[in-house]
């Protein structure tokens, strides 16, 4: 078996013909049509050599060898526009680094592998001398070679491209008025699919409807949206930009005329990339549109630059401009931080990808995760700020919402709303990131799910509401035959009401009195948070070892225990009494959003 790290539609050339002789297996494809239209070339799937325990004890040491033997002591300085971009080049070392190591963990186990370099092993090699302990002894020298330099060419070919889309744009929007308008704030926390209008769904505009006085302030980086989403936007009045060289339009023509010469520059010196380091075509390929940035930052006031948490281990390199300019670059959690658990062993929960965060600021939920960071050697400024939802919290009283979304006949039931963590669909053409193996899997939902509605059965005054994390309907997170079955069953028989898995976050977990989750999924916290009962119910029994020790109490491992905590809490018998100072709980929970904006709006600038 032939491993290759990445496939896309230039080394295919390579690997396709490959294809035919040898079993060919790939941890990324670059391209769902490759995975769906390739058949004969799979996806690695490290579930059929590693069980959930063993994967996650060989991520965790290593996270440890990293930290312990390259965290921040590459030497190579990468100089783009004035800015090193060393830690960018640290941070997909870092990652890659991960996989190398159960790779050669893997080629220890099974004596028929053999292993295909590419770009990110040369350069994690040339970057850090030492990791070359860690390279895969069984590969072909001449596939090497081969698929190096078909790598290389790809990123030479999308740079160009790049750089040529930039400048057409730019010669486009030349003779278009400039608008002027002073940003302080750049917001590219938004997953454009999960774009929201309605006021009950969870939105991307919480922000600005909480405080108003942001929006003119506040510049959205919002990509690929549909034609509608670009209509609502617009109607909004929000101000968003959905390719980087829509920054031109506010900028002056002088300045356009500028950066149109610039790129000119840029597109005549890059023909010759091709003969330079592979480090420096790598950054470069990964820069090219920071040009632009930098001559819209010299022209704005700009004191912040918001992400998400969805982006950690993998900000974009313009994080790094950011920084040399002493803007604020933050991280906001938008959940607590669901550290994994175990059954065998206990962990470290040391991660790659929080090895080298760039953003250097993170507002995270509790103090857990802000010690989780600091084991990680984060050097930045962490504030906790409690549950913090992209969604407004509601305003309304619980009889309210209660009459808006539920039926009259079971308003005053006791309400349980459950919580899940969907598996994803591993045999989807979708694209998957190391879709490493741990116990989220459709047995333990199922198992989950089954033991939630079985409640109905022993208590007549219960009513369940089903919050899904995911549109269980998408290929990626598609539901089985049996959970469906489930679900319409219990549906049918009026005392299980199902939400739309883009609700509001905030109002499923207002309405309940009781908040039952998969361990150890978000909204669980916040109903402890608001002083509602909660539940992490670990149905297959697997959470053995993990990092919510402090809320054991409140931790059941089987239908019995379940069982014996409902009929406590129904007859209150349970107070829902727990350690305010476990580590999860945050007290000032009404400053949550206010902490967000305050570091949002406060500048740290300093003189170069």
């Amino acid at each position: 078996m032939i491993i290759f790290y990445r496939v896309s539609f230039v080394n295919l050339l390579l690997v396709l013909p490959l294809s035919f002789f040898f079993k060919i297996q790939v941890v990324l494809f670059s391209n769902k049509w490759i995975k769906m239209y390739c058949p004969c070339i799979k996806s690695l799937d490290w579930g059929e050599y590693y069980d959930e325990d063993s994967i996650e004890t060989l991520r965790n040491e290593a996270a440890d060898f990293y930290m312990n033997h390259f965290q921040k002591r590459s030497t190579k300085v990468l100089n783009l526009l004035s800015t090193d971009f060393r830690p960018k080049m640290d941070q997909v070392s870092c990652l890659y680094f991960e996989v190398q190591f159960v790779l050669f963990h893997l080629s220890k186990k099974l004596q028929d592998i053999w292993f295909v370099e590419n770009i990110h092993s040369k350069i994690l090699f040339n970057s850090f001398p030492e990791a070359q302990e860690f390279i895969i002894k069984r590969s072909f020298r001449i596939l090497n070679i081969l698929n190096i330099s078909l790598e290389s060419i790809e990123l030479y070919i999308v740079n160009l491209l790049k750089v040529c889309s930039i400048l057409m744009n730019l010669m486009i929007r030349f003779f278009r008025v400039p608008l002027r308008h002073q940003f302080k704030i750049i917001n590219d926390s938004v997953n454009p699919n999960e774009l929201n209008f309605d006021s009950n769904d969870r939105s991307f505009l919480w922000l600005i409807k909480l405080y108003p006085n942001l929006k003119e302030s506040m510049l959205f980086i919002l990509p690929h949206l549909t034609e509608q989403q670009r209509v609502f936007v617009k109607q909004f009045g929000i101000n968003y930009i959905n390719h980087n060289s829509d920054l031109s339009i506010f900028l002056s023509r002088f300045d356009r005329f500028l950066l149109i010469w610039k790129y000119v520059l840029k597109f005549l010196l890059d023909l010759s990339l091709i003969f330079r380091n592979l480090e420096f075509v790598f950054i470069n390929s990964i820069t090219s549109d920071l040009i632009i940035w930098d001559r819209f930052i010299q022209k704005q006031n700009i004191i912040s630059y918001l992400t998400s948490i969805s982006s950690i281990g993998s900000e974009k390199p313009l994080v790094v401009l950011l920084n040399s300019k002493n803007v604020k670059t933050i991280i906001y959690a938008y959940s607590a931080n669901s550290f994994n658990y175990t059954k065998k062993m206990i962990h470290k929960d040391s991660y790659a990808y929080f090895c080298e965060i760039i953003c250097s600021e993170f507002v995270v939920w509790h103090e857990e995760f802000k010690q989780f960071l600091l084991y990680h050697k984060y050097k930045g400024q962490v504030y906790i700020s409690g549950p913090l939802m992209p969604g407004l919290e509601p305003e309304d009283s619980n009889k309210n919402l209660r009459e808006k979304y539920l039926p009259k006949n079971i308003q005053r039931k006791f309400i349980i709303t459950i919580f899940d963590i969907p598996p994803l669909n591993l045999k989807s053409n979708t694209l998957l990131s190391f879709p490493w193996p741990d116990y989220n899997t459709e047995e333990n939902l199922f198992i989950f799910l089954s033991d939630c509605i079985r409640l109905l059965e022993f208590y007549e005054e219960l009513v369940m509401v089903y919050k899904p994390k995911r549109n269980l309907n998408i290929n990626k997170f598609q539901a089985t035959e049996r959970i469906t079955k489930l679900l319409e069953f219990t549906l049918k028989s009026g005392r299980l009401i199902t939400f739309d898995d883009k609700i509001n976050p905030w109002f499923p977990i207002e309405i309940c009195d009781l908040a039952i989750g998969m361990p150890f999924t978000s909204p669980v916290l916040i109903a402890m948070n608001k002083g509602k009962h909660f539940i992490f119910h670990d149905a297959a029994n697997k959470a053995v070892y993990h990092r919510y020790l402090k809320l054991n109490d409140h931790i059941t491992h089987s239908f019995d225990q379940l069982k014996g905590k409902i009929s406590k809490i129904l007859l209150k018998e349970d107070k829902n009494i727990f350690d305010r100072n476990n580590g999860f709980y945050e007290s000032k929970r009404s400053n949550r959003t206010a902490k967000l904006v305050e570091i949002l709006t406060t500048s740290t600038r300093r003189s170069n």
